[in-house]
């Protein structure tokens, strides 16, 4: 029979077996919080490519792997976790030895996910797919751009170099853009006292390199009048590329109507 000392070392081992254990399992990612995640338009519509972007989150016991991707362009991050407790992780990049500690707060309400970061918050979806990472074979298809540049009735058109037809053909694997410069006629902006400009950025959505509607790319469009310093803007939408006309826009500068066209022919 135990004395009233003995009762008490015993209770008091309990205690201590249940505290541990209770902060072993608060220690933990839950096991439904662990898998794969994707958010869906993970950077705010910006009329570019900011909805094509999403956020993957593959969290597991011990680290959380983000892929941000656009298309086939992809960053990866690996965070270490380094404590656990109730709705929240505190995590640090494994790339950088002095990262700073940073705290993932989040809330699962049936299959939506909702993570917190400093200020910024994404709901993310439970996912069985995986992000597009794979390597794209170097050959692409070659084109030709032309563009048809017009001030009121008064039009010219510019073939462009095979070179500069490469512009819309963004083959980086990382998220950079790809830009472009497409030259207007000289005698054009000369005669009408207007600097026309054509500019485009490209991203790859897919890595099926036969195909022009792989490749994607939004242009801009710029025309200043000389003669009253009015300027205009145009910009187009996220374009798939394809041959024929690709974009036309237009506006009025300076009491003149202006215009660009955009047409792409396959090479091969």
């Amino acid at each position: 029979m135990m004395n009233t000392k003995q009762v008490l070392m015993r209770e008091f081992v309990l205690c201590l077996a249940l505290l541990f254990t209770s902060f072993a399992f608060a220690s933990e990612v839950p096991e439904n919080v662990q898998g794969t995640w994707v958010a869906q338009n993970y950077l705010p519509a910006d009329g570019g490519y900011g909805e094509y972007y999403q956020s993957w989150l593959f969290i597991g016991s011990e680290a959380v792997d983000e892929i941000l991707t656009l298309g086939a362009h992809y960053t990866k991050i690996k965070y270490n976790i380094l404590e656990t407790g109730e709705g929240h992780l505190s995590v640090r990049d494994s790339s950088e030895a002095d990262a700073p500690a940073i705290t993932l707060n989040y809330s699962l309400k049936e299959q939506q996910l909702e993570v917190c970061r400093q200020n910024h918050c994404s709901a993310y979806s439970r996912s069985g797919d995986n992000p597009q990472t794979e390597e794209p074979v170097a050959h692409h298809p070659a084109v030709e751009v032309s563009a048809l540049w017009c001030v009121n009735e008064d039009c010219q058109e510019e073939v462009y170099l095979p070179i500069v037809g490469e512009q819309i053909i963004n083959m980086n694997t990382d998220l950079r853009a790809k830009g472009g410069y497409f030259a207007a006629p000289e005698g054009l902006q000369e005669k009408h006292a207007i600097v026309l400009s054509l500019a485009s950025v490209a991203y790859r959505f897919e890595n099926r390199m036969s195909e022009l509607s792989s490749f994607s790319a939004l242009f801009h469009f710029t025309a200043a009048s000389k003669m009253t310093g009015e300027n205009l803007f145009q910009q187009s939408s996220v374009l798939r590329l394809k041959e024929g006309q690709l974009t036309h826009l237009s506006g009025q500068v300076g009491g003149d109507q202006v215009s660009v066209t955009v047409s792409i022919r396959r090479l091969k």
